[in-house]
């Protein structure tokens, strides 16, 4: 059977931890799902019900959670993508929001007008770590060969994947990414070898 010619991607979001509910810049660190989340059942039936023919996981624990349920759900086997692994924060990584801005100021504005260009002590480029995820992203979804394809994730990650998908600079909402739910995006087979924007130009509006 020949790959399709566009893919429906349902990003699904990762369970949340306590240093989500702390306001921590979590990063790479892998913590497991917090012990409560009311939304755990209608994010797997929701994403279930989407039919996916593939389920794509974040190698971290709180993305695993979910992915497995989904994939349990719809009779297949989640497949682990170390590439959509959340950018590592390195020395950010723990700090509460508040701290962090207080602590690296710059940086924190920097983050907000030239994503592209941070890089956390002792982390991974911003840069860098968008084309890790989006060049594993791309690979995984295209081995896949499904119409519809799940993908689960830190928000991170599946910001970079919704903004490349719509053809967006990749890295323009990064410091504040959309608030946790199931997101539905197209995207033809052709972009997945396109050479993704990772931000927006000087004095335009992304």
């Amino acid at each position: 059977m020949s790959n399709p010619e566009s893919i429906t991607l349902i990003l699904a979001p990762a369970g949340p931890t306590e240093w989500d509910a702390a306001d921590r810049l979590q990063g790479s660190v892998d913590l497991p799902m917090a012990a409560e989340w009311p939304e755990f059942s209608a994010v797997v039936e929701g994403v279930s019900s989407a039919g996916p023919g593939a389920v794509l996981s974040a190698p971290d624990e709180s993305s695993l959670a979910v992915a497995r349920a989904v994939a349990s759900r719809v009779g297949v086997k989640a497949r682990v993508v170390p590439a959509l692994a959340e950018p590592s924060l390195g020395l950010w990584e723990g700090l509460d929001r508040k701290a962090w801005r207080e602590r690296y100021n710059k940086a924190a504005k920097q983050w907000r007008t030239d994503p592209a260009g941070v890089h956390p002590p002792e982390g991974e480029p911003f840069a860098d770590a968008a084309g890790r995820i989006l060049t594993g992203a791309a690979k995984a979804i295209d081995k896949a060969g499904k119409p519809v394809v799940a993908i689960v994730a830190r928000p991170m990650t599946l910001a970079a994947i919704r903004r490349f998908a719509a053809g967006a600079p990749v890295l323009s909402d990064w410091l504040d990414p959309p608030a946790r739910g199931i997101e539905t995006v197209v995207i033809e087979a052709d972009a997945l070898r396109a050479e993704p924007v990772l931000h927006t130009p000087a004095g335009v509006s992304p």
